[in-house]
C-alpha cells in the first residue's frame, strides 16, 4: 500500500510541475499562437500521453467498448 501511495505523491508532483509551467508558455506565445491553439496541443497530448495507461487498463480490466460506448465519449468530448 505504501508504494502506491508513494507514486501518487510522484505523479501529483509532476503534474504540479507541467501544469506551472503552462503560465510561462502562455506569456511567451502571446500574439504568435491563439488561446484555442495553445488548448488544442494541451489536450492532444494529454490524450495521447494518457491512451496507452488507459488502453492497458481496459484489458487488463477484460471491459469491451462498443461502437455506442465510443459514440457517447466522443459526444462528451465535443460538449
Amino acid at each position: 500500500m505504501q508504494k502506491i501511495h508513494n507514486r501518487g505523491f510522484i505523479y501529483l508532483v509532476i503534474t504540479i510541475i507541467l501544469l506551472s509551467t503552462y503560465e510561462v508558455v502562455c506569456r511567451t506565445m502571446v500574439g504568435k499562437i491563439s488561446p484555442v491553439q495553445v488548448s488544442f496541443i494541451r489536450f492532444f497530448f494529454g490524450g495521447v500521453i494518457l491512451l496507452p495507461a488507459a488502453l492497458l487498463d481496459l484489458k487488463q480490466r477484460e471491459v469491451k467498448l462498443n461502437r455506442k460506448d465510443l459514440i457517447e465519449m466522443a459526444l462528451l468530448g465535443y460538449y
